[in-house]
């Protein structure tokens, strides 16, 4: 067990020694949070692309996209590993794009009727549609990204200066022939909205609470403490037919999840069960049996014979511009750790607290639900009332926002980086913070003006096609 630090053409290699077949994983500091709405699946549209053109027949091998990583991979006999990344790397300098329409077509396929979870739907509520706020959005990049687009995209995130690559084994007699370019660090996005101990009620069939914390070994030791905490209550006789717990890491903070998924008729008390749960950890700290057994867990997988986990964190924290912490380090850090290193962790987990569930339950105490966003009626614009008596629900335009007024309804959605998502006579606005408007415009006097008006309302860029048929 001893990572091994190199470089060749300008990318860091992280590998070890092994006796089994050699492997290799060229990992890149670009994912789905990067991506804005408009371009929604553009880095899966680089992956597929280069995979395709990458893989041979009877090699193990993949590409995948993750929230803040890709990653193109292969194990099997040498001499086919390192010619995958070879064709990899070539394949990101001269992107395969005679394949555009096909990759598109079968991209939209596999992702068609995916669905919002209650944990992508918090990450909305609290980051807005940029950054892990925008994970759960459907790919519209694959509507109306070009050639040109893509290629843009990979020449800006694929690079050598955004880029490590890890080895089961020697990287011996290995080129990496990638364009040069600058390095990409995760940020932490602005919360979209500021208000603490926050209750929304969200589908998911149970009960969420979601909380921040510093992106750092105590806190994930937290998170995974509460997810042995939550797996108990499969056990409670409350019919919770799944729980866990997970962390997703940003730049200097991680967002943590607590789930349980159960009956509605129970989500109250598993509700407060999650909450006790995150509060009591926070205030009193692990049991010492709970930090023993963490610490085993931990020690087994560190030891892992598999150097797979070992290397991948060393890149990981490469990439993002910091210390890399070998293993031999973090088995020190593991067994130094406190309960009182937990508390510290969780300092900022009760203030920062979103739960979630369903049904819709009254907050729980100390908690407040969001009301509806209140503004003033627009002065000005264009003004579009539906049909029909008494015809109480109108849309109004106005240059900076466009606003749905009226019966129930009573929403504002600011044109500044928002997007129309178009279909038929359908059209979605999404605007930067969550909010969104859906119309169908025949519904409205006019409604070929309000559609048109609407359309215009954001620059071309900004408008999302209809979803394309495959093979047209």
């Amino acid at each position: 067990m001893s990572e091994r630090r190199g470089v060749i053409d300008d990318v860091p290699v992280w590998w070890e020694e092994w006796s089994g077949d050699f492997a290799a994983g060229l990992v890149f500091r670009v994912g789905v949070a990067d991506e804005t709405p408009a371009i929604r699946g553009i880095t899966h549209l680089v992956e597929h692309l280069v995979t395709s053109a990458a893989r041979q027949a009877g090699l193990d091998a993949e590409g995948r996209v993750e929230q803040y990583h890709t990653v193109f991979a292969a194990a099997g006999e040498r001499a086919a590993v390192t010619g995958f990344v070879a064709r990899v790397c070539h394949a990101l300098r001269e992107l395969p794009l005679d394949r555009l329409e096909q990759a598109r077509d079968e991209l939209q396929e596999l992702t068609a009727g995916s669905a919002v979870s209650a944990a992508e739907e918090i990450l909305t509520y609290r980051f807005g549609l940029r950054g892990p706020g925008g994970l759960g959005l459907e790919e519209f990049g694959l509507r109306r990204l070009g050639g040109a687009d893509v290629r843009d995209w990979a020449n800006r995130c694929f690079t050598r200066a955004n880029a490590v690559l890890i080895t089961h084994g020697t990287p011996d007699d290995m080129t990496l022939p990638l364009a040069a370019g600058a390095r990409h660090p995760r940020r932490d996005p602005p919360l979209s909205h500021q208000h603490d101990r926050t209750s929304l009620g969200l589908g998911g069939n149970g009960a969420t609470v979601t909380f921040l914390g510093p992106r750092s070994a105590d806190f994930r030791a937290a998170v995974r403490i509460l997810d042995g905490r939550a797996t108990q209550l499969l056990f409670g006789g409350h019919g919770v037919v799944e729980a866990g717990a997970d962390c997703l890491e940003l730049a200097a903070q991680a967002h943590a999840l607590i789930a349980a998924g159960c009956g509605q008729h129970a989500s109250a008390v598993v509700r407060a069960a999650l909450i006790e749960m995150v509060e009591q950890m926070a205030g009193d700290g692990p049991s010492a049996a709970e930090l023993e057994r963490d610490r085993i867990e931990r020690e087994r997988v560190i030891h892992a014979v598999d150097p797979g986990e070992r290397l991948r964190t060393v890149a990981e924290m490469e990439l993002d511009g910091l210390e890399p912490r070998l293993a031999a380090q973090r088995l020190e850090d593991l067994r130094a750790r406190s309960g009182r290193d937990i508390v510290a962790a969780l300092a900022h987990a009760c203030p920062t607290m979103i739960v979630s569930s369903d049904p819709v339950l009254d907050p729980p105490e100390g908690f407040w639900t969001p009301a509806a966003p209140t503004f003033r009626d627009p002065v000005g614009g264009r003004t579009w009332r539906r049909r029909g008596r008494p015809a109480r629900e109108r849309v109004v335009v106005t240059d900076d926002a466009v606003y749905l007024l009226g019966g129930s309804s009573r929403t504002r959605v600011a044109l500044a980086r928002a997007i129309v998502v178009q279909s038929g006579d359908s059209r979605l606005l999404l605007a930067d913070d969550g909010t969104r408007i859906e119309l169908r415009c025949d519904e409205f006097r006019g409604g070929d003006e309000l559609r048109q008006a609407i359309d215009g309302s954001v620059p071309e860029d900004a408008r999302i096609a209809p979803p394309r048929q495959p093979g047209t």
